[in-house]
């Protein structure tokens, strides 16, 4: 009998135990309103409740949540849905309208950041949200202004002028807001651990593990949500590849705009109640999108613009013809903000500014880099000194680009050919491929050796192409199936 009593209570032991009524309320209570209602049924049924008392725990519930968030000081705020149905065109078209009330924009940056506002009321229908990269090459320009009004149309937002990350991952976890932060230049480092929590944030299932308590367990942090920036030059490095640039200018004397006022946006506050309406009754339906991918658009570039298609689509009118058309001239004057990719076209302007298809031996390539003045080569290093044939190793070394001996100006030397771009080039910079330099006016072909083994370099069996410019074929490689491309 003992036996059978310790397998009884082994059992038990193990045996989970079901939620109690507190906790699966917490759980409901942290659903979007149309998630919730799916489950509220069932919910009351396996509560042994009716579905009214159940209504009123939750609200109950997220009351206290969002009364607590303003006890601590953080002023969160959840919009109440508007009573009726809304379209979201005409959403839309209001809520560009109150932006262009009060700042003075680009072309279709209004259009942006009003499908970006109403993306933060349904983020979590999407895989990513995209980082919105409000930036200026002064102050004065309007950044300020525009988390001003995000703040008041976007729900939960949270302004801040600095961040530590032991804050950020905790307020997310804690709140799920809408992060509005300002002044980014002044204290957010490229390679620092807060942009790395921003980072995972921009998809879904993001976290950061953190050792927790005396017992330093771990525990992990939800790191998922919208997110805004507004700082002088905008992101760098992999931020910048997470995020939509809006480029402000500061308002000459001609250009009038309204003052905005928190305290007296009425209007911002009804098309925040508007947004939160159409983003409860549409969020089944863009949890299934699947957006038209421009051709302007790919890889990380479309994982941003992704989730502002989707809801230009569902919005319906000329929305969707609206964004392509802004969408594929901001990616075609956007610059890659990547250093390395950087790199890649500055290198690639050297080998047509030198001339010399031949390869070029790396102290030169390091000269010229330092020469460009738009460029951050020369103020490269710890030490400010520039960029050096080690930095520049390293750099390319990432696209598994590795300098060879090169022979030039009767040296030889540790260098690159023109040819060692080609494919990181075609991958990063698709529009600036090496390629495009090997045309006749570019390249002097006589200097080009015939066939040298070391040069990786070699003319098929034709004319001499110093003879005959504009009908001559490349050939790359050591033996293998040449790359061609008629002249």
């Amino acid at each position: 009998m003992s036996d059978v009593a310790d397998q009884i209570a082994t059992a038990e032991e193990f045996t989970p135990k079901p939620p109690s009524d507190d906790e699966v309320f917490a759980e409901l209570a942290e659903l979007r309103p149309a998630a919730y209602d799916r489950r509220r049924k069932q919910a009351a049924k396996d509560l042994n409740i009716s579905v009214t008392t159940l209504d009123k725990e939750i609200e109950a519930l997220r009351k206290s949540s969002d009364e607590g968030a303003e006890e601590e000081g953080l002023g969160l705020h959840t919009p109440e849905p508007w009573p009726d149905e809304v379209s979201g065109g005409v959403l839309l078209d209001e809520i560009v309208d109150s932006l262009e009330r009060h700042l003075v924009l680009q072309e279709g940056a209004a259009e942006v950041i009003a499908l970006w506002t109403l993306h933060a009321h349904c983020y979590d229908a999407f895989y990513h949200t995209p980082r919105l990269n409000v930036h200026s090459a002064e102050k004065g320009s309007g950044k300020t202004t525009v988390l001003d009004i995000l703040e008041t149309l976007t729900p939960k937002g949270l302004r801040t002028e600095n961040l530590s990350p032991a804050t950020l991952f905790r307020v997310i976890e804690k709140y799920r807001p809408t992060l509005l932060v300002d002044e980014v230049d002044q204290f957010l480092e490229p390679s620092g651990d807060l942009v790395g929590i921003l980072n995972a944030g921009h998809r879904q299932g993001g976290k950061t593990l953190r050792c927790e308590g005396d017992n330093n367990e771990v525990k992990a942090f939800a790191t998922f949500a919208p997110l805004a920036t507004a700082g002088i030059g905008g992101v760098k490095g992999t931020l910048a590849d997470r995020a939509i640039p809006i480029q402000m200018k500061r308002a000459t004397r001609e250009e009038r705009v309204e003052p905005f006022r928190a305290h007296k946006a009425v209007r911002e506050r009804d098309l925040a109640r508007k947004a939160a309406r159409w983003a409860e009754d549409h969020h089944d339906t863009l949890c299934n999108a699947s957006p038209t991918r421009p051709e302007s658009l790919f890889n990380r570039g479309w994982d941003n613009w992704e989730p502002l298609f989707a809801i230009a689509e569902e919005a319906g009118g000329e929305w969707q013809v609206r964004l392509r058309r802004i969408a594929d001239k901001l990616a075609a004057e956007s610059e890659d903000d990547s250093y390395r990719v950087q790199l890649l076209v500055d290198m690639r302007k050297v080998f047509r500014d030198m001339n010399d298809p031949e390869g070029l031996h790396s102290a030169t390539i390091v000269e010229r880099l330092n020469d460009f003045e738009e460029s951050p080569w020369s103020d490269w290093g710890k030490g400010k000194g520039g960029l050096t044939t080690r930095h520049l190793a390293k750099l390319l070394k990432q696209f598994d680009v590795h300098s060879r001996q090169i022979w030039h100006n009767a040296k030889n030397r540790h260098g690159y050919l023109l040819e060692h771009l080609f494919d990181p080039l075609s991958r990063y910079a698709p529009d600036l491929d090496a390629r495009t330099l090997d045309t006749a006016e570019n390249l002097d072909f006589s200097r080009i050796p015939n066939a040298r083994a070391d040069s990786g370099l070699a003319f098929e069996n034709r004319p001499n192409p110093a003879e005959t410019k504009g009908s001559s074929v490349l050939a790359f490689g050591n033996g293998g199936t040449p790359w061609e491309e008629e002249l």
